[in-house]
């Protein structure tokens, strides 16, 4: 019964969609905020555009899985 119950709880928390995260940052390693960044799935052609917090990090959640 304990491992039915295990294996539920697995099968329920399958997703249907991903998040990039990432850091823009220059050649020195400095971070760069409030940079325009576009992330594309080349296989569906959805496009979701970012900009980049005050410490040069990005979140793009919620993309839908793709071809």
């Amino acid at each position: 019964m304990v491992v039915i119950l295990l294996l539920a709880a697995t099968a329920g928390a399958q997703s249907t969609t991903g998040t990039i995260i990432g850091t823009v940052s220059d050649i020195t390693g400095a971070v760069l905020p409030g940079v325009d960044v576009t992330v594309t799935n080349e296989g569906t052609n959805l496009t979701r555009n970012l900009v980049t917090n005050e410490s040069g990090l990005y979140t793009a959640p919620q993309l839908p899985i793709g071809l």
